[in-house]
């Protein structure tokens, strides 16, 4: 209430008009770097088998909470497990549809040397004591 008393009280200080809004323009202005676009995802994220199954698993644990639940959610309940069960389906058919990622391949590893290290060269033996 504070803040929408603050704000009319300068609104009303202010007696030029507000400026109009203005469209985003397609192209930058002189002198100005275009906006950049949206990141690339990570690899990881470019994954949509790992979003999915986290899904699956999400909607599986909505559904045995509603399931246990004693209330009724104004008539959503049996609605709701009806939409898991059919998401579900459909998660299920998207993962079928996804092929599987291939491991990616490593170098192939130069063979392994077997010349043995040079051996360190031998102790003179200690004199004895008299």
């Amino acid at each position: 209430m504070v803040l929408a008393l603050f704000l009319n009280s300068s609104q009303a200080q202010n007696d030029a008009p507000a400026p109009a809004p203005t469209a985003p323009s397609a192209a930058p202005a002189p002198g100005q770097q275009p906006m950049p676009g949206p990141r690339p995802l990570p690899p990881r994220a470019r994954q949509p088998r790992i979003f999915v199954q986290r899904a699956v698993a999400d909607l599986r644990q909505v559904k045995m909470v509603l399931q246990n639940s004693q209330e009724d959610f104004a008539g959503h309940k049996e609605s709701a497990i009806e939409a898991c069960d059919k998401a579900l389906a459909e998660l299920e058919a998207v993962m079928k549809a996804i092929p599987q990622p291939t491991p990616p391949q490593r170098p192939a590893q130069p063979p392994a040397v077997s010349n043995p290290p040079p051996a360190a060269p031998a102790q003179p033996a200690a004199p004895p004591q008299p």
